[in-house]
């Protein structure tokens, strides 16, 4: 993907990354009982959100990546994406390195989503190829 397109989806990505992590925030406040939230870890989910977004850059190609340079740079996006979310968990006191069992359900829970995410993004553009491909066989039918 171009470098403008992907700076366009990472612009539209963010406020739906960022609410999403909000929402999560606080439905985890309520579950857990503790029910106050701090503006820091809201300033975490915010910077967060910027840099896993940012990280997206590593699809960036002037030429149309192979299936294995596609998985390669999806391997490399998951360790940005791994190392930014365990360094901030880190920070905010959200994971403590002391209980293995904590980092594991961490890590397992930020690499579900992630296969979430890009499960969800593979049939958006299987669709949208669809629908491109019957337009251009509706054009260049007659």
């Amino acid at each position: 993907m171009s470098f403008r397109g992907i700076t366009e989806q990472i612009v539209h990505n963010f406020f739906v990354i960022f609410t999403c992590s909000v929402l999560v925030y606080f439905i985890f406040m309520v579950v857990s009982g503790d029910g106050t939230a701090e503006l820091a870890h809201i300033a975490i989910l915010f910077f967060t959100s910027g840099l896993t977004d940012l990280t997206q850059y590593v699809f960036c190609s002037k030429k149309e990546l192979s299936r294995t340079q596609i998985l390669v740079r999806h391997s490399i996006h998951l360790l940005l994406i791994l190392g930014i979310m365990l360094t901030a968990a880190t920070l905010a006191e959200w994971i403590a390195w002391s209980k293995p069992l904590e980092i594991i359900l961490f890590i397992v829970s930020v690499v579900a989503v992630y296969v979430f995410v890009v499960v969800i993004e593979e049939l958006r553009n299987r669709k949208l190829v669809a629908q491109l491909n019957k337009k251009l066989k509706e054009r260049y039918k007659g």
